[in-house]
């Protein structure tokens, strides 16, 4: 069973991974003779914090697989 989980969580990572490392571009702005070209630009980036969250996601999640370890050997002790 846990080594089901880490195959799962090591899966993850590296698909993960992948997506972030092989994103697109940006699209370059207009010229400034374009129509429309004065606008702000729409929309934020979202490439700045997503490794950064993803390895969050994956310390909070062993935290908890630790602690449903933790309890499931403190159930079989007492049983």
């Amino acid at each position: 069973m846990i080594y089901k989980i880490k195959r799962y969580l090591l899966f993850i990572i590296f698909f993960a991974i992948s997506f972030i490392s092989y994103g697109d571009d940006p699209v370059p702005p207009p010229p400034p003779d374009c129509p429309g070209s004065n606008d702000p630009e729409v929309g934020a980036p979202i490439e700045d914090g997503v490794a950064l969250i993803i390895g969050f996601a994956l310390f909070y999640g062993a935290y908890k697989l630790q602690q449903v370890r933790k309890k499931i050997k403190e159930t079989k002790d007492i049983v």
